[in-house]
């Protein structure tokens, strides 16, 4: 029988969630991404959310990324876990690069949400290595 995972205590953390969701013509895809999907919903309720504890924001990836919500948008686990289930399938190439160059110029910002004083973490949750191009 499972146990429950007792909630993390951390406090005035920002996290950013970076999914992979380039969609390639295997078969798997749908079901591994929303295995993907719903592993990070999962994640995330373990963790208590507000402006003075953890706050996600999360990215989704393929050959462009595409913001999915910010780290301001959501203290209500319900809301975030729906937002992370429809975040959409990307066509194209891995290119994590462009994921990185999103959020280290904007996903932590002020505007979106970030904290000045709280740790910023990033998380690449992905099953494929990146093509990225040296450019």
């Amino acid at each position: 029988t499972p146990t429950a995972v007792p909630k993390c205590d951390a406090k005035q953390t920002d996290v950013i969630l970076v999914l992979d969701a380039c969609c390639f013509t295997d078969a798997s895809f749908a079901d591994n991404f929303v295995k993907l999907l719903d592993f990070a919903g999962n994640y995330t309720e373990q963790f208590d959310l507000g402006p003075d504890d953890v706050q996600f924001g999360a990215v989704v990836f393929g050959n462009s990324p595409l913001r999915v919500f910010d780290l301001k948008d959501f203290s209500n686990h319900t809301k975030m876990t729906q937002a992370i289930g429809e975040a959409p399938a990307l066509r194209g190439t891995l290119r994590t690069n462009k994921a990185f160059d999103l959020v280290a110029s904007d996903m932590f910002s002020v505007a979106k949400g970030g904290r000045e004083n709280a740790s910023k973490i990033v998380i690449l949750m992905t099953d494929s290595p990146s093509a990225d191009l040296a450019d």
